[in-house]
């Protein structure tokens, strides 16, 4: 069986999570879009903020990845500025207490940190 990689004009993304042997009931998902100020624009089950120029925080409630840590990707969401390139930074994994996950937004031009919306996206098993 051949495998296909889909590239954005500015994104690569390959995540691999483990696959249970019911792989249809396996796999979680959660997706949203963040706006350049840090606000959740779409998506449940987080919080996002603004921790300065291009640095985001999204933090998930304990329990939320009670077996295995997430796997995220992240993407520009429009262009507010230059091309973006957004990179998934820290993941902060608990079992018990909140999962956080810092997103850094760079520009493509220079390489600064710089407000931008973006979509990013977790899988994890369940």
């Amino acid at each position: 069986m051949r495998s296909r990689i889909l590239l954005h004009t500015l994104t690569a993304m390959c995540v691999a999570v483990p696959m249970a042997a019911d792989a249809a009931t396996a796999i979680k998902s959660t997706s949203g879009l963040i706006a350049g100020d840090g606000s959740r624009r779409l998506g449940h089950g987080f919080t996002s903020q603004r921790l300065g120029a291009g640095d985001y925080l999204l933090t998930f409630s304990a329990g939320a990845f009670p077996t295995t840590g997430p796997a995220f990707t992240c993407s520009p969401a429009g262009i507010e500025h230059n091309a973006e390139i957004c990179d998934v930074w820290l993941t902060d994994w608990h079992t018990q207490s909140p999962t956080t996950v810092e997103i850094h937004l760079y520009s493509n031009q220079d390489g600064t940190m710089e407000d931008n919306s973006f979509f990013f996206t977790e899988l994890t098993t369940r």
